[in-house]
């Protein structure tokens, strides 16, 4: 996966990046198991979005959709909104088969990644 400074982000604005309803919620699971459900989701996310970036670079639509809406659902359940609506956006594009538009939200992704791991590693301190 790129670095901050390869997507071209020196800090990061999280604000809105995450549902605060949701992560109160996952609380109510104790703070140990709160922690290791957010260091999941961030290790396993870190990997889709990486793998997001290599479908693109081979063009493997059917590789994108799938690694997509696995990403949607999880990111839901931690109240990752912004990525929610980026995989919306994407699954529709692919459905439209607008590709070009599907490479630009792909990038966004990872930036969107890079806030929510932000927001949600500042939730764990």
């Amino acid at each position: 996966m790129k670095s901050r400074a390869q997507l071209g982000v020196a800090s990061l604005d999280t604000t809105g990046s995450i549902d605060r309803a949701t992560l109160t919620g996952l609380r109510h699971l104790g703070p140990r198991d709160f922690r290791e459900l957010v260091l999941m989701f961030l290790d396993d996310s870190k990997e889709r979005v990486t793998q997001l970036l290599a479908d693109r670079e081979k063009g493997d639509s059917h590789a994108i959709a799938a690694e997509t809406h696995t990403l949607k659902g999880s990111s839901a359940s931690f109240g990752a909104k912004r990525l929610v609506e980026l995989c919306t956006q994407i699954e529709a594009a692919l459905a439209a088969t607008e590709q070009p538009g599907v490479r630009q939200l792909l990038y966004q992704v990872a930036i969107e990644f890079e806030r929510t791991r932000a927001a949600l590693t500042k939730e764990l301190q």
